[in-house]
């Protein structure tokens, strides 16, 4: 496909979204992008996921802790970061503008939103980021979860009990 690979970008620090960054950074020689609320949370899991599954697992090493909401460029591709707290306190979303696609990660879903119930997550702060998405993005933007099936903002608000919930009260354009 002739792609140049500029970074690995974790949405989230959860072990099944982190668990095979070290063998990636290494085999492509390129750095790591990760929030800097969930250096910790990827610790505490990938722990966790070593000593439930036996798997020795390497110590993750972030290369560019992510403020919070910004721009990144990466050739001609730029992307915003979406600071989207709740399923956990680093959760990112990433939108890409020149596809009008967000790669969601655990914060919305097709048909649902990110458990809350884990460590560090708080429904809050999840219901700040899934209006933050709702109130900045276009309705016509496809969304690509960290689990499951595709969809789009659009179909989220007709169809989504919990981005109604956020919402409500809410005016959107």
């Amino acid at each position: 496909m002739n792609l140049r690979v500029y970074a690995v970008l974790a949405t989230h620090g959860h072990f099944d979204h982190v668990l095979g960054v070290d063998t990636v950074k290494r085999v492509l020689g390129v750095p790591f992008y990760m929030h800097g609320d969930d250096v910790r949370i990827a610790e505490e899991t990938l722990s966790w996921y070593s000593r439930v599954s036996g798997e020795t697992v390497g110590r993750l090493e972030v290369d560019r802790e992510l403020p919070g909401d910004c721009t990144l460029r990466f050739g001609t591709l730029e992307l915003r970061v979406i600071h989207t707290p709740g399923h956990t306190p680093g959760s990112v979303s990433i939108y890409v503008p020149s596809l009008q696609a967000l790669f969601s990660g655990d914060t919305l879903f097709a048909g649902t939103v990110g458990r809350t119930d884990l460590p560090g997550g708080s429904e809050k702060a999840l219901a700040e980021s899934i209006r933050k998405i709702f109130r900045t993005l276009p309705l016509d933007t496809y969304v690509h979860p960290g689990h499951g099936p595709p969809t789009t903002l659009r179909r989220e608000l007709r169809a989504n009990p919990f981005v109604e919930d956020a919402l409500s009260g809410d005016s959107l354009p």
